[in-house]
C-alpha cells in the first residue's frame, strides 16, 4: 500500500502544481501584474485601442487619421514627425509592437474595422525576419502577449501546428507564458517597488501614454561604428541564421491589403532602413529579390505602395542595427505625406 502510495505522488504533486497555476488567471495578474519590456507594449496596445475608438474625431472626421503597424521599427511614426503643413490635419496613433509579425498587425486594423472605425492611412512595417516561422515570433510574442481567443479560433488553420502547441501549453500552464523576470521581481520587492507591474504606475506605460502609443526613445544623431558593427553581427546571428521564408505572413499581409482596398484605406508597406552591414547580410541572402518582391507584387495587386527605405532614405543615423534614429521619420514621413497627397486610387 505504501509502494501504491509512493507511485501517486508525483501524480499528486503535478495536480496540486496544476492549481496553483490557475491563479494566475485571475483578473490581478493578467492586468496589474504585466512584466516589463514586451509585454508594456502588448499591453499598451489594447488600452490605446478604446483610447483611439473614443476619439470623437473618428466620427466627426475633422481630421484626417493614420494609424502605425508592424514592429518596432515602426515606434517613431507620430504627430512630432509630420511636416508643419500637414500638423493640423492629422491624427496618428501607433500600433507598432517588439517583433511583431503581420498577424498582429492584420488583426488590429480587423479589430478598427469590425468596430466600425477605418483609417485614412496605415503605415505598415514589414521586416523580413517575421517571415520566417522557424524563429519562433509567430507564438512569442504575438501568441503569448497579443491574440485573443476570436483571433486564434478564426484562423487557428493557418497557424503552423508547433506555435499552436507552443499556445495550449501556455494555456495549460499559465505561469510558464507570463515568462516572470525573477531578477526583476526580487530588485523590485526589495527596493518596495512592486507597483511598477500596474500599469497604472509604469514608467514605461506613462511614456507610451504621453502622445498616441510612439516610442521616440531611438534618438541619436552620431554613429557609433563599433557598437553597430557588432550589434549587426549579432542579430544576423540570431535572425538570419538559416533564415527560410515561409509563406504564413504573406498570407496575413494579403488580408490586411485586401480588407483595406475594400475599406478604402491608403497602405504603406514599408521595409525599414537598417545598419548598412546588417542590410548586406539582406543582400546576400537575397531577401530584396526574394521577399521584397513579393511584398511589392501584393501591394501592386491590392493598390497598396511598397516603398523600400533602405533605397528611399538618406539619412543614416542609427539607435542600433536594427533602428534608425527617429530624426530619420522626419524625412520619411515627408516622403510618405507627399505620396498620400499626390495618390489618386
Amino acid at each position: 500500500m505504501k509502494d501504491k502510495k509512493f507511485l501517486l505522488a508525483p501524480i499528486v504533486f503535478l495536480l496540486i502544481l496544476f492549481l496553483v497555476d490557475k491563479i494566475f488567471l485571475l483578473e490581478y495578474f493578467q492586468t496589474k501584474f504585466i512584466q516589463p519590456g514586451n509585454a508594456i507594449f502588448y499591453h499598451h496596445r489594447k488600452v490605446l485601442m478604446k483610447r483611439m475608438l473614443e476619439n470623437p474625431i473618428l466620427k466627426d472626421r475633422s481630421k484626417k487619421i493614420a494609424v502605425a503597424l508592424g514592429d518596432s521599427r515602426a515606434y517613431p511614426f507620430s504627430e512630432p514627425g509630420l511636416p508643419n503643413s500637414e500638423k493640423e490635419k492629422w491624427l496618428i496613433y501607433n500600433f507598432a509592437a517588439p517583433q511583431a509579425v503581420p498577424m498582429y498587425a492584420f488583426m488590429q486594423y480587423e479589430k478598427m474595422v469590425q468596430a466600425g472605425f477605418v483609417p485614412d492611412m496605415v503605415y505598415f512595417s514589414v521586416s523580413p525576419e517575421a517571415f520566417d516561422d522557424s524563429k519562433g515570433m509567430i507564438y512569442d510574442p504575438f501568441m503569448r502577449l497579443g491574440m485573443d481567443d476570436e483571433f486564434y479560433q478564426k484562423y487557428k488553420d493557418l497557424i503552423p501546428w508547433e506555435d499552436k502547441y507552443k499556445y495550449w501549453l501556455g494555456k495549460a500552464f499559465v505561469f510558464k507564458s507570463m515568462q516572470i523576470e525573477f531578477k526583476t521581481f526580487i530588485d523590485r520587492l526589495k527596493s518596495k517597488r512592486m507597483r511598477e507591474y500596474d500599469p497604472d504606475f509604469n514608467e514605461d506605460m506613462m511614456v507610451l501614454n504621453i502622445g498616441k502609443g510612439e516610442y521616440l526613445g531611438y534618438a541619436t544623431l552620431s554613429n557609433n561604428e563599433k557598437k553597430l558593427k557588432k550589434d549587426a553581427a549579432r542579430i544576423k546571428g540570431i535572425y538570419l541564421s538559416k533564415f527560410h521564408l515561409s509563406n504564413t505572413q504573406f498570407i496575413f499581409v494579403e488580408k490586411l491589403l485586401k480588407l483595406a482596398e475594400a475599406k478604402g484605406t491608403k497602405v504603406y508597406l514599408v521595409w525599414p532602413r537598417v545598419y548598412d552591414d546588417y542590410r548586406n547580410a539582406y543582400y546576400e541572402l537575397e531577401i530584396d529579390k526574394t521577399w521584397w518582391i513579393k511584398i511589392q507584387q501584393l501591394a501592386k495587386e491590392n493598390q497598396a505602395i511598397a516603398i523600400d527605405f533602405n533605397v528611399e532614405s538618406s539619412c543614416n543615423f542609427f539607435n542600433d542595427a536594427s533602428h534608425q534614429s527617429v530624426q530619420c521619420f522626419l524625412e520619411e514621413m515627408q516622403i510618405i505625406l507627399k505620396r498620400f497627397n499626390s495618390s489618386s486610387f
